[in-house]
């Protein structure tokens, strides 16, 4: 087994053969190399992205499915996992403001890890044409859906009991 460093980076990445090389280069310097690991995870990428990744001799996990943004960058226990994966509630269009309060109101404990974002040189954001009016509504609406459905319905205290029986 090798060493594991202090540092692991994560890398999201989807249809992204265009752009990833040169981000890998420059963690390929020795000054990072020497304290981090590099993790690509491939979102089912239809380029070339799982190809040019493993090539540099990175590891990647590569996804069956595209999951979009929700599979790169959150991380989740293994409690919290089994809560979404067990019952299928996880938001797979836009796991953002709604899960984080979803958690919370669950008594999942929640902590942010900075991600360092650069523009994009390559390719076409999410972000892009009416998609950022539609995320604000859909947000919007889902906030106050998961609100009704844990403080007022109560829906998901039983399943959270029923994952004590994971925590021993």
């Amino acid at each position: 087994m090798e060493n594991r460093k202090e540092v692991l980076i994560i890398i999201p990445a989807y249809n992204e053969e265009k752009t990833i090389v040169p981000v890998l280069e420059k963690l390929e310097q020795p000054e990072i190399a020497q304290i981090a690991d590099v993790l690509v995870m491939n979102d089912a990428s239809s380029d070339a992205t799982n190809h040019v990744t493993k090539k540099r001799k990175h590891d990647v996990v590569t996804n069956v499915f595209n999951l979009g943004y929700g599979s790169g960058l959150q991380g989740l226990s293994w409690r919290t996992f089994l809560f979404y994966s067990k019952y299928d509630n996880f938001d797979d269009k836009y796991p953002d403001a709604n899960m984080l309060m979803q958690m919370l109101l669950l008594g999942f404990r929640v902590r942010e890890i900075p991600a360092v974002m650069h523009m994009r040189t390559e390719g076409v954001s999410m972000h892009s044409g009416l998609k950022p009016i539609l995320y604000m509504f859909r947000m919007t609406f889902s906030v106050l859906a998961v609100w009704i459905r844990e403080k007022i319905l109560k829906m998901d205290e039983g399943k959270i009991h029923a994952l004590e029986k994971y925590d021993k």
